[in-house]
């Protein structure tokens, strides 16, 4: 399996240095951002100047020390490290200690409850938004399957949640080349720090590759054979 996972992420990866030109751009393709954003509001929250926080989370990521796994399986020494890159982007000792502290105890939480990836509290929020939006479509006339794809791909486009279209036809070839399933693509996504919302409209832009190696197996998924683009795809 981890064979097989290495040539999807793979191939997700030769589609992103292909499709760039044609995406729109998103404010986190790499989940890492996202979490980097969330420290730094922290951080400025705690007392730290807007530009401190942000240069000094730079620092961090760079160094490899900010992932919420690397926070929580921190020694005391590596703790003191990470404080003294705070003391050196001048942040007062007594507020680089409480914001280290603050950082750690907040990473443990995040592995606790999501495993270590930020992304899964805002996927778990957008998937009730999805509900309540759809819910809110079908009550002006408009069928469940559509009002379901209206919901993702505008709240994919307007608040960047990291979910996938419901049973796509791209994502169902891509899932079936590589043999696991729509929620083990997203776990291996979140693993790998990329943006689910960006894999979804890679695989969109894929859709004729993906639906051919279906057919060379005996397999086509039936849907819309159109390559989408995020700007074109709105149309349900």
């Amino acid at each position: 399996m981890a064979k097989q996972n290495d040539k999807m992420i793979q191939e997700l990866s030769d589609m992103y240095l292909e499709s760039t030109p044609f995406l729109m751009e998103y404010p986190w393709e790499k989940e890492g951002d996202r979490w980097a954003l969330l420290v730094t509001c922290m951080f400025s929250g705690l007392g730290i100047t807007p530009e401190q926080s942000s240069q000094t989370v730079e620092i961090l990521q760079d160094l490899g020390v900010l992932t919420p796994k690397a926070l929580t399986n921190m020694n005391d020494e590596r703790v003191s490290f990470v404080e003294q890159v705070l003391l050196v982007q001048n942040i007062e000792p007594d507020v680089a200690s409480v914001a280290v502290r603050s950082l750690i105890k907040f990473a443990m939480l995040v592995c606790n409850k999501w495993e270590g990836y930020i992304q899964r509290f805002v996927r778990q929020s957008g998937v009730g938004m999805v509900k309540e939006l759809k819910t809110s479509l079908e009550s002006c006339g408009i069928d469940n399957a559509p009002a379901h794809r209206i919901a993702v791909i505008w709240l994919q486009s307007v608040c960047n949640i990291p979910i996938m279209l419901p049973d796509d036809p791209n994502i169902k070839a891509f899932c079936s080349k590589h043999k696991v399933t729509e929620s083990q693509l997203i776990d291996i996504l979140d693993d790998i720090g990329f943006n689910a919302g960006l894999a979804d409209d890679l695989l969109a832009l894929n859709g004729d590759d993906l639906r051919a190696s279906q057919q060379k197996n005996g397999k086509v998924a039936s849907g819309d054979k159109n390559k989408l683009g995020v700007k074109k795809r709105g149309a349900v």
